[in-house]
């Protein structure tokens, strides 16, 4: 089925200066063009530009949806950060480790020379601390349980040290930064049709937001028989007053519709009109953003809360 350019319910709910949810459907493309002739990215360009763009260049509009404001409207953004230990040995032998690997890049003759240096650094490197015994004892247990799991053991050095010397090495613990998150958001809509025309814009918009988040087979039959699927199409959700975007509520980056649920008894037991439509639906829809949001993506937003 063809989709239809615009579609809206309650009739009209976009006139004037009313509050409503628009959604707008477009054709996928995909984040960048590595592997493709056209604008291919050179290594350098992906790692000065990141793996992909925020926000993808819609050109195919294939459909707007207008919807009366969600049953429920709220948002949530998180990042990831998690807690990370780094005891004194581990960075003396990352520090190590570098200063071996800083040696063998410089073009120096005496190769043994400077990877001896690098190793003297490491055992030098200890100071006073190394000529405490109970140091050197706690080091010690710890090499000792390492090296046995290198045969096959199951020992943890910190359990050791502490079992031996009664302390444990301190872990440096700190929370670190380890990702970002991307946001999901779900909607709820109750459609009660009052006439033939709505009944028909509400049986079209539940059609193109199925058609519009099922994947598309690349074989001329359809049906999934060719080599490989295409993406799905993808939404804009916007809320709107008038012929703007609201001028307080949150905005949503492009998205994939990920779920969709559709109840058509929402009275509590079947009932209908002569045509077949249901007196009262309600409608589900699950969002997923296709990209993070990143502090720069507010330098976009001249209105509302952000993102």
């Amino acid at each position: 089925m063809a989709l239809s350019k615009t579609l809206q319910y309650p009739t009209n709910i976009a006139s004037g200066n009313n509050d409503y949810f628009m959604v707008g459907v477009f054709n996928y493309e995909p984040p960048n063009s590595v592997g493709q002739n056209s604008g291919r990215k050179t290594l350098s360009q992906i790692f000065a530009g990141g793996g992909s763009k925020g926000t993808r260049n819609l050109k195919k509009s294939l459909s707007n949806i207008i919807l009366p404001m969600p049953d429920n409207i709220s948002d949530s953004n998180a990042v990831t950060w998690d807690t990370d230990t780094l005891n004194s040995l581990q960075l003396a032998g990352v520090q190590a480790l570098d200063d071996i690997l800083t040696s063998v890049r410089k073009d120096n003759v005496d190769k043994k020379q400077q990877l001896a240096g690098a190793v003297d650094k490491f055992v030098n490197g200890a100071g006073a601390a190394a000529l405490d015994p109970a140091v050197r004892e706690a080091v010690k247990k710890a090499l000792i349980g390492e090296a046995v799991n290198i045969f096959g053991g199951n020992i943890d050095s910190q359990s050791l040290v502490s079992r031996t010397t009664g302390q444990v090495l301190n872990p440096n613990l700190e929370l670190l930064f380890k990702g970002v998150i991307l946001r999901e958001f779900n909607y709820s809509f109750t459609l009660t049709p009052r006439d033939a025309s709505e009944s028909n814009e509400i049986l079209q918009i539940i059609s193109t937001f199925k058609q519009s988040m099922a994947a598309k087979s690349t074989a001329s039959s359809g049906g999934g028989r060719g080599i490989f699927i295409k993406a799905p199409d993808v939404f804009q959700p916007v809320f709107m007053q008038g012929p703007r975007a609201h001028p307080f509520l949150y905005s949503i980056k492009q998205s994939a519709l990920v779920g969709m649920n559709v109840n058509y008894v929402g009275t509590g037991s079947y009932a209908t009109y002569s045509d077949g439509t249901p007196v009262k639906m309600q409608m589900q829809l699950r969002f997923r953003e296709l990209s993070p949001v990143y502090n720069e993506d507010y330098r976009s937003i001249d209105s509302g809360v952000g993102f």
